[in-house]
């Protein structure tokens, strides 16, 4: 997935968000997880990259992401 974001589509899919060529959007947007898009940062382990590690060790936020980016890419 991270080979078709990055080298097909155009994107990147980082802390905060991914990019495509017409178009930026934060993974926050997805409603999903709107509750961090607002989130403080408390520390260098409260901040993105740390939440979005968490998501991603946890195998359904994991696999809904995941779903939500391919149906983005998709489109």
């Amino acid at each position: 997935m991270w080979n078709i974001l990055v080298f097909e589509k155009g994107g990147c899919l980082g802390v905060e968000q991914y990019v495509r060529k017409t178009k930026f959007k934060n993974w926050f947007d997805f409603s999903e997880f709107k509750e961090y898009e607002n989130k403080e940062y408390q520390s260098a382990i409260e901040q993105p990259q740390m939440w979005l590690q968490n998501i991603l060790k946890n195998e359904t936020n994991r696999k809904k992401l995941a779903e939500l980016f391919r149906d983005e890419i998709q489109k």
